[in-house]
């Protein structure tokens, strides 16, 4: 689970598919105002997310506050190790539609989604119809894993994103360097309010190569 400080709590902002805040039945959007009998709204955002940590297979009691039906809602989270997958879904739906499910952007993500487009559009015929890139509940991640995944979408040159400083020695600007894997194939990117950080990036080169 991906959280930020908010005055009540802990926002959650992501929930990991298939991990142990999900299975918990936490939701993007709740707020966890106590762990165990504690309660956290005075608690600075490092002291909150210690008391969460813990040995995997141990248990934790949080309690949530949901603001879509304002329910107080307890629950129990047992502590698990995720592995790292950051590409749980990769394939083609039955009206022949690229699907690829993204839900972060550590280290290795754009590889995996370089090798999945290689498999699912190069080379491939009939060519598919369009991609489809979920990017719901993807915290985001690396900014270099953010704009090397864009270079997989772009033509040479275009220009990916920009950073600026009052020194000059800190301007950075990233540009493609290869061409579009998918050979301009329409695409559509599916975002939520858990889709933040390096998945802003994505989301706004290819709507802006579109």
């Amino acid at each position: 689970v991906s959280v930020i400080r908010d005055p009540r709590g802990l926002l959650v902002m992501s929930v990991r598919e298939n991990g142990p805040a999900a299975a918990a039945g936490v939701l993007t959007g709740d707020i966890i105002i106590a762990i165990g009998d504690t309660s956290i709204n005075l608690f600075d955002a490092q002291r909150s997310i210690g008391l969460l940590r813990g040995k995997e297979g141990t248990k934790v009691a949080i309690t949530l506050f949901r603001p879509v039906t304002r329910d107080t809602i307890s629950a129990t989270i047992t502590r698990k190790t995720l592995d790292l997958v950051h590409l749980p879904f990769a394939g083609l739906t039955p009206d022949s539609m690229v699907y690829l499910r993204l839900l972060d952007f550590e280290g290795g993500a754009s590889e995996d989604v370089e090798a999945a487009l290689d498999s699912l559009v190069v080379g491939r015929s009939p060519k598919p119809r369009g991609l489809i890139l979920d990017l719901r509940g993807n915290p985001g991640g690396l900014y270099h894993e953010a704009y090397q995944t864009a270079d997989l979408f772009l033509k040479a040159g275009a220009f990916i994103v920009g950073t600026e400083s009052r020194s000059r020695w800190k301007t950075e600007e990233q540009f493609a360097t290869g061409e579009d894997l998918t050979g301009g194939l329409p695409m559509a990117v599916l975002v939520d309010r858990g889709s933040a950080s390096a998945a802003d990036l994505p989301i706004g080169y290819i709507d802006s190569s579109r």
